[in-house]
């Protein structure tokens, strides 16, 4: 929602960068990239210059590395109800803990910490729900 918000400012933020590193820009019909907040909508498609995608027949629009995380980052109560459900028995031997509701945030960073293993098994199965995932395929540039 941010980016669609933003997407005007995102476009003039590449072709700064474009120009700077003479990058090769292409008129490009980008949908919804005006925002009218007077009439709290999108306006129709326009024509931009932007730097084509060179694997597939889109263009790019960059964002300034300040609105990307640095790190990555987990959802503390899904991480705790993932374990709770694959792990259960052994977070009540490893932690002594009995009840799902008595992990804390700081018991997940140290389950997290001393079985990286769980870790990336949640981060398999988070990428492979595609219900929570982004379709870019069908995202209107």
């Amino acid at each position: 929602m941010t980016f669609n918000l933003l997407k005007v400012e995102f476009i003039k933020y590449t072709q700064m960068v474009c120009k700077r590193h003479n990058i090769e820009m292409q008129s490009r019909n980008i949908n919804k990239a005006n925002y009218n907040f007077e009439f709290n909508k999108r306006e129709s498609s326009k024509q931009y210059l932007l730097p084509k995608n060179p694997y597939r027949d889109l263009p790019v629009i960059l964002v300034p590395k300040y609105f990307i995380r640095q790190l990555p980052t987990i959802n503390n109560q899904d991480f705790k109800d993932y374990l709770w459900n694959i792990s259960s028995e052994e977070i009540r031997d490893l932690f002594g803990i009995e009840l799902k509701n008595k992990i804390s945030k700081k018991v997940i960073v140290d389950i997290a910490k001393s079985k990286p293993d769980w870790l990336v098994s949640y981060e398999n199965y988070k990428e492979e729900k595609e219900s929570d995932s982004y379709n870019f395929n069908t995202d209107e540039i």
